[in-house]
């Protein structure tokens, strides 16, 4: 009897070695060019087409049933520029796929694809989200894009490093970026002939797929001019502060208080810090924006004089 067992164990390995063995390896190819052509005012215009491939582990959110997923990400770089002039335009397009059960190949199944104006690309919070970078040029700011890797949707646009919240053994996280007038791509706001004069930039709260409040930081004193604030428009420093002698303060924190419930109504108990630079003859500013119930709680935040504070949604 253990001479069969043994025998019937080693014929079962060496089946499983055997389709093991037989799986196709997955190939994924894309071409890498570069094309210079001559200026007639010289110089020369150049592009250059680089791929980039990655993996990354996508895992089920925490308390949901589920196994973690492997993912392929196909980056693709097109950059074009002029020998003879400032900046490097860069666009991507970044595609992730998935295996279907039972399928046939890997990464056979397309999950999402992002197409954006970016000179690199990253991952953030383990593999939680996507973030893209598009470099400033002639002293403008670089302008960061983040998106849920579950399904590629922009959850925020900032222009400094975001807060992210986390409710500890949840999925719950909120997102708290700043997106400034400086930023080489400019809120949508820049495009309001009325708000543009005073607006510095805009502080925005989001869930992991979606920006759910839009505030704008504006001076608060009289128009300047109708092309600049009186201000310099750069980005301030951003930080969190969970309240409580043991909050946690920085750029990444944990909301404890809400984790055995995190509704809306628990989000709460943390405020957002922004450090300006202020004018040049009285030093930094600093504005203290309290969250509650999931939003930004304006009428006890803290606010400079010379700033105010406008809800946008």
């Amino acid at each position: 009897m253990r001479l069969r067992t043994t025998l019937l164990c080693a014929l079962l390995a060496v089946t499983a070695a055997a389709s093991v063995a037989a799986a196709p390896p997955f190939r994924r190819q894309t071409a890498a060019t570069v094309e210079e052509t001559p200026l007639p005012d010289g110089g020369f215009a150049r592009k250059i087409v680089q791929p980039r491939f990655e993996f990354f582990t996508l895992w089920p959110d925490t308390g949901t049933p589920g196994e973690p997923e492997e993912v392929f990400l196909e980056q693709v770089f097109t950059i074009s520029y002029q020998s003879n002039a400032e900046g490097m335009p860069s666009a991507l397009e970044t595609t992730a796929w998935t295996t279907k059960p039972g399928g046939k190949t890997r990464y056979d199944t397309k999950l999402w694809t992002i197409s954006d104006d970016a000179n690199e690309a990253d991952m953030l919070r383990y593999g939680e989200l996507y973030r893209t970078t598009q470099y400033g040029c002639c002293a403008s700011e670089n302008v960061q894009r983040i998106y849920d890797v579950r399904n590629g949707k922009l959850a925020a646009v900032s222009t400094v490093q975001p807060g992210i919240v986390e409710v500890p053994n949840t999925p719950v996280r909120r997102i708290v970026a700043y997106h400034s007038m400086a930023g080489v791509v400019t809120p949508p706001e820049a495009e309001d002939a009325k708000m543009a004069p005073r607006l510095l930039g805009i502080v925005t709260l989001s869930s992991r797929s979606e920006i759910l409040h839009r505030v704008a930081v504006m001076e608060a004193g009289p128009v300047v001019s109708n092309t600049y604030t009186e201000r310099e428009p750069f980005s301030p420093e951003l930080i969190l502060r969970v309240d409580g002698k043991d909050g946690d303060t920085g750029t990444e924190v944990a909301l404890w208080s809400a984790e055995k419930n995190p509704v809306p109504a628990n989000i709460r108990g943390f405020r957002v810090e922004l450090t300006f630079a202020g004018l040049v003859d009285k030093g930094p500013e600093v504005v203290h924006i309290p969250v509650e119930k999931d939003d930004f709680d304006l009428e006890n935040a803290t606010v400079p004089a010379g700033l105010k504070l406008v809800r946008l949604r």
